[in-house]
């Protein structure tokens, strides 16, 4: 994982996306959202599959959130929480963040999502509703999160970039393999800052199979 600050890029209008650029951006991610699936899946079902995917992937997401100012009165929405909330437990267990909130569209993913935070006593703590991040209210948040399997990705940036309030933060994962439509996006928006970009490399996940954080603060 290597970070490094990276330039504001120039504004200017950001076009439709081609269709063959729309599609390899919606097949890389639904066969993304396939492996998290199975991999959410059989960390709810074994113990072992658990420890082994918090060990492999859950230090990537706490280096991402040690990125921003978080506090115990922080209020966080993560996107795309999936069935095995990993991002809201991280930042609730080892940040202290007192109210995280997980969506996903999935009832499957909320249901074992719920049963994942009460085995880990979190109820207090972390909150995992069925949402849509395209249309979800995010106003009250401090910072947001969305997870690289969110779809589509454009159009949950863009309700986010009208609807999240000044000066929140915006935490946007994608795929190392299609980033090139969000930085294209983020350049066309002048009400947000990027600030820095991070990759992501764990094992199994080596380059280009990784991910990238966008850090962005709404002016």
């Amino acid at each position: 994982m290597t970070r490094k600050k990276i330039p504001q890029p120039n504004n200017h209008p950001c076009p439709a996306l081609p269709f063959k650029q729309n599609l390899q951006m919606y097949l890389v991610t639904k066969s993304s959202n396939c492996f998290w699936f199975f991999i959410d899946y059989f960390s709810c079902k074994l113990d072992g599959f658990a420890r082994l995917y918090e060990k492999l992937i859950q230090k990537e997401y706490a280096k991402e959130s040690a990125r921003i100012t978080l506090s115990a009165g922080s209020k966080v929405l993560h996107i795309g929480c999936g069935a095995y909330p990993l991002t809201a437990v991280t930042i609730a267990q080892m940040f202290d963040v007192k109210h995280v909130v997980g969506i996903d569209r999935s009832l499957d993913a909320v249901h074992f999502a719920k049963n994942v935070v009460h085995q880990k006593q979190l109820d207090h703590r972390i909150t995992i509703e069925q949402g849509d991040g395209r249309t979800y209210p995010v106003e009250s948040f401090d910072v947001i999160i969305v997870s690289s399997c969110s779809w589509p990705t454009i159009d949950v940036f863009e309700h986010l970039i009208h609807a999240a309030k000044k000066r929140s933060r915006i935490i946007i994962r994608e795929l190392d393999q299609v980033v090139d439509p969000i930085v294209q996006r983020i350049s066309s928006h002048d009400e947000i800052v990027l600030t820095e970009r991070m990759y992501h490399h764990p094992f199994p996940f080596l380059e280009p199979f990784g991910w990238q954080t966008f850090y962005l603060r709404k002016k």
